[in-house]
């Protein structure tokens, strides 16, 4: 309302100089005028500063649910959608939705106003100008709203195409080492090509939904303006219209291009907004195939595993990954699976975590003595308390070696954790770094060794107190003396513990009391290290002889484990 006093302030300006009035009476005006001008800037920071806070404030909200959610779906759907385009999708669509709600909150509410009130003072100056406005007005109004429902699937379309490249950049930007080595750059920039085409025939099917939102508003405004400079110049001969409502006239008809143009923009924010509420709408409607239990069973201490007539595939049209499993896992015993790739062996952790469930067969879990459980009745923040899980692939962040450690859990205090190192050889290396706990670790481990990455896991799962351990090896080349130590820390956090152990190398068996070979999704031998390679006939055997430095010999028991990890 305040924007509306101001031309009203300028007429009475210019009629008072045109009948002559006091120099005082003017000077009153002009600085009512200033003090109005002062006002509305303030009213606009205020408005501005407001409604932004409310957007983040809603938008981070959102954020975090539709993350959360997203981290709750089971292993198909984070395999469907890379992290690229799920950046895109958390970031780049709720961005948008946060420039429309800081918008309509104020902004569109506001310029709908303003456009209400200035066609009725138009109106009310002369009732032939103003309805000849106002139509001009609502017309364009009506049409922008066509524009923008027909614009919305192309928004929609080009939003997708934006997640696409920037799935496929984040995919490749970390395989660059990779990508250099193996030639394969003009490939990835052949890809890179691809998706940039489509996605600029995407912006060019939403492009004349663009152009019609700029040049409609344009056109209606010189439409407006002539109208007004036809009409005032007759009624001002005609009719007597004074000086001072055709300025009025014209300045408020100049005033409509602000709403109007900002009715633009927040109509092509709501485009983007409306294919950005589908697209986080499609997020939030899929379930997950993993239902969560109820049961809260398992107590701290060693478990015990069966698989009962187990069989996984991951679609119905294709085979089995997994078939007839029956095997039993007793508590603080220690399993080595071994397998040529794609045999299975990292499925059977994925069952165990709860991020696949078995197409037909039961998976049990019990503390010893107790009665055994469906994994699938157990609660998963239960069952996933209970079980550690060290990966080939170690995820640290950019963050403090206290908060990699901890995984920001502020309840483990710094003196546990430097009794931890202590324990697990690492007490030198936290003296030698500049910070200590402190030291900031860089993205993806930057500035660590592979040794020193994995012994970082290990600990972390160290401070969990886990009843099972499930340690998919890692596979990279380690020094001696680091992999000493990394030896030295799994016979450490398997002590006292049931452990799973995905070997990828012959000499990681040394420390289990049995071992599992899986073939085509079957097991088709098991039994303790020695007892299969003194066989000559065994499957683990055949292994020994194609890998001569993985010599078993000598074997430590559980005693002799547990002597190691002390």
């Amino acid at each position: 309302m305040i924007r509306l006093m101001s031309p009203q302030i300028i007429g009475q300006f210019l009629e008072g100089i045109e009948t002559k009035q006091s120099l005082e009476m003017l000077w009153r005006l002009a600085f009512l005028f200033v003090v109005i001008a002062f006002v509305e800037q303030g009213l606009a920071i205020v408005t501005t500063y407001v409604s932004e806070d409310v957007a983040w404030k809603a938008t981070n909200q959102l954020r975090k649910e539709v993350a959360a959610h997203c981290l709750k779906l089971d292993l198909s759907f984070h395999q469907k959608y890379s992290p690229g385009t799920m950046v895109e999708r958390l970031d780049g669509d709720i961005t948008a939705l946060s420039n429309f709600f800081s918008q309509l909150a104020f902004s569109l509410f506001t310029n709908l106003l303003l456009l209400g009130g200035v066609l009725v003072l138009l109106t009310v100056i002369d009732w032939r100008i103003g309805l000849i406005v106002t139509a001009i007005a609502v017309g364009t109004l009506i049409v922008l709203d066509t524009i923008r429902k027909r614009a919305e699937p192309h928004w929609q379309a080009v939003l997708q195409a934006n997640a696409e490249l920037y799935g496929y950049l984040e995919e490749r930007f970390k395989g660059t080492e990779e990508i250099r080595s193996n030639g394969a750059t003009d490939y990835v920039l052949r890809g890179l090509y691809r998706l940039q085409q489509a996605r600029m025939q995407k912006e060019f099917g939403a492009l004349p939904w663009l152009v019609a939102n700029l040049t409609l508003p344009t056109a209606a405004l010189t439409l407006a303006t002539v109208t007004v400079f036809v009409f005032g110049d007759y009624l001002h001969q005609r009719a007597g219209l004074s000086v001072g409502n055709i300025y009025v006239l014209y300045y408020y008809v100049g005033l409509l291009g602000g709403p109007l143009w900002q009715v633009v923009n927040q109509i092509e924010s709501i485009q983007l907004a409306g294919a950005s509420i589908g697209r986080i709408q499609e997020l939030r409607n899929i379930e997950s195939k993993i239902k969560d239990g109820t049961k809260t069973p398992l107590t701290q201490g060693p478990l015990r595993i069966s698989f009962q007539d187990l069989v996984f595939r991951y679609d119905e049209d294709e085979g089995n990954v997994l078939s007839d499993i029956n095997l039993t896992i007793y508590p603080c015993e220690v399993v080595s699976v071994l397998g040529r790739t794609g045999s299975g062996k990292s499925t059977l952790s994925r069952l165990l975590i709860r991020q696949i469930d078995a197409t037909s067969g039961i998976v049990s879990l019990a503390n010893d003595g107790a009665p055994p459980t469906d994994i699938r009745e157990i609660s998963l923040d239960h069952l996933r308390h209970r079980i550690g899980v060290v990966t080939q692939e170690v995820q640290l962040f950019r963050a403090t070696l206290r908060d990699n450690l901890t995984f920001f859990n502020p309840s483990i205090t710094d003196q546990q954790l430097q009794a931890t190192l202590t324990e697990f050889g690492l007490g030198d290396w936290l003296n030698r770094l500049p910070a200590g706990l402190d030291t900031i670790i860089g993205a993806g481990g930057q500035g660590l060794s592979d040794g020193e990455a994995q012994l970082i896991a290990f600990l972390r799962v160290f401070q969990r107190n886990p009843s099972l351990v499930i340690l998919d090896e890692a596979s990279s080349r380690l020094d001696p003396i680091t992999e000493g130590l990394i030896s030295q820390a799994v016979a450490r956090l398997l002590q006292g513990r049931t452990g799973i152990v995905i070997a990828h190398r012959l000499k990681t068996i040394k420390q289990a009391d049995k071992v599992i070979i899986l073939e085509k999704g079957r097991i088709v031998e098991q039994g303790s290290p020695s007892q299969l390679a003194n066989d000559p006939n065994s499957r683990l055997a055949e292994y020994l002889k194609i890998d001569e430095n993985a010599s078993l010999y000598p074997y430590p028991n559980n005693h002799e484990a547990s002597v190691i990890a002390q």
